[in-house]
């Protein structure tokens, strides 16, 4: 029979998530400035030359030199001590909403935890280091586009694109936080010995739909439902902020 417990009482991590998204909107306005800084004289010299009706100068050794200082300002050192800090807190919410919902104790010693850690900043580190590979090609797309266009406009326009990596960010901060509570919220009932879970949704305006049709349904543990065409589990679907409701037999 399922035991399950109110929704509103589950804590979710969103706060942890702002957090993240924050350290994240910091290195990216580093990247944004270095970027800008090492093309304000090439944006100069477009100006120059283009009262002059004369040829565009080249950008590419510019875009080069920002993307250098960018690995040498944040080496993947420097990257895993951004993302680690979200793991504890996170981890933290994990084994008190398990607690909450089994009522069962939990182990004081969890060996399986720190490669779990590993696992998922090795992760959001390729992420993060994607958010500068888009920027950059789009820097250099844009530029190739707006070959006519005035050195204003042209700025103007890279400022643009750095909201697009700004909404990048936030995606992942939201979407990772979200992945992982409910990753380990599945582990650690595993590790208890619970095999089946209902799918519960967060019950607001927000749930999509294919969602809203797998609310309440049982699936196993280890295999999850099919949603969407994929297998997937509450939390593993971009912005999904559905839990595992475990069943107690």
């Amino acid at each position: 029979m399922a035991k399950l417990k109110a929704r509103r009482f589950l804590p979710h991590p969103d706060l942890v998530a702002r957090e993240y998204q924050l350290k994240l909107n910091l290195y990216l306005k580093r990247m944004h400035d270095i970027a800008m800084s090492a093309l304000a004289p090439v944006l100069h010299e477009l100006d120059i030359r283009q009262k002059m009706d004369a040829k565009p100068p080249s950008f590419e050794q510019a875009l080069k030199q920002a993307q250098r200082e960018l690995e040498k300002a944040y080496p993947t050192k420097s990257l895993n001590k951004l993302v680690a800090p979200s793991f504890d807190p996170i981890s933290k919410m994990s084994k008190f909403r398990v607690t909450a919902l089994t009522t069962l104790p939990s182990p004081k010693v969890e060996k399986w935890l720190p490669g779990k850690q590993a696992e998922y900043v090795q992760a959001n580190v390729e992420l993060i280091k994607s958010l500068p590979e888009r920027y950059f090609e789009g820097i250099s797309k844009l530029i190739i586009e707006s070959a006519d266009m005035r050195a204003d406009v042209l700025q103007a326009k890279l400022e643009e694109r750095y909201g697009v990596s700004e909404s990048q960010a936030e995606l992942i901060a939201v979407d990772q936080t979200n992945k992982l509570v409910a990753e380990l919220d599945r582990e650690r009932m595993s590790k208890l010995g619970i095999t089946r879970a209902t799918w519960q949704t967060s019950n607001d305006e927000r749930v999509r739909e294919s969602h809203a049709e797998v609310n309440g349904e049982e699936f196993d543990i280890e295999e999850g439902l099919q949603v969407d065409g994929e297998q997937a589990w509450p939390g593993s679907p971009v912005r999904c902020r559905c839990v595992s409701i475990p069943i107690i037999d």
